[in-house]
């Protein structure tokens, strides 16, 4: 992975941080949370989360060319067991 699929990546994570907009939750509860979450993560917390997403993504392209960031199933906790390990 190269520097310029690296930028892309954090590029397009950047880009899908705010595809979860608090005002389709259907709780009030979960609305107000999520307000107040957003609110609480400073810029500097949430480029630390930009950091590790990336870390996190390379890691597994690294490991495997195949594999899919977007892919969520039975083998999601082994692959992030893997990287914290």
């Amino acid at each position: 992975l190269d520097l310029e699929d690296a930028d892309s990546l954090l590029d397009l994570v950047t880009q899908h941080l705010d595809e979860f907009p608090e005002d389709q939750l259907d709780d009030e509860a979960a609305r107000y949370a999520a307000k107040m979450t957003k609110a609480s993560i400073t810029e500097g917390t949430r480029d630390g989360h930009l950091r590790i997403i990336k870390h996190y993504i390379t890691f597994h392209l690294r490991r495997n060319k195949k594999w899919d960031a977007t892919r969520v199933d039975d083998k999601t906790p082994h692959d992030i067991a893997a990287f914290i390990t």
